[in-house]
């Protein structure tokens, strides 16, 4: 059994979720829990303006050039500041081996979803 997760007035570094870290409502244990914890420790406010910026693009606000760059310009700020945390130290070596890989895992998942869907359009 679980409990909720406990608020108190003083704020700790980390954000407070009512799951472990490490699992996911949908699949279970996260397969990457490295770029899970990157991602959670960032502020919610660009996170936000990440999913504005994808969000615009179904409700037409924007055309899809002015939303691809907002979201690229978000991305690009979040993997400078990895650069930089890894050029500095901040991130130890090991952690930089399990990022690599978990990157590498959800980009070639991206991939052959992109190949699937490109060769179903071919297919109509």
């Amino acid at each position: 059994m679980t409990s909720a997760p406990v608020h108190s007035e003083i704020k700790t570094p980390t954000p407070s979720v009512s799951i472990s870290p490490n699992d996911c409502q949908v699949h279970g244990q996260s397969e990457t829990p490295h770029l899970d914890r990157l991602l959670q420790n960032r502020s919610k406010a660009e996170l936000q303006r990440l999913a504005d910026a994808v969000d615009s693009l179904t409700h037409g606000d924007q055309c899809a050039k002015c939303a691809v760059q907002a979201a690229v310009t978000i991305m690009t700020g979040f993997l400078q500041e990895l650069y930089t945390a890894k050029k500095t130290g901040k991130i130890s070596k090991e952690d930089k081996k399990a990022l690599k890989s978990e990157v590498k895992g959800l980009v070639k998942g991206i991939k052959g979803d992109v190949k699937a869907r490109k060769k179903e359009i071919k297919g109509q």
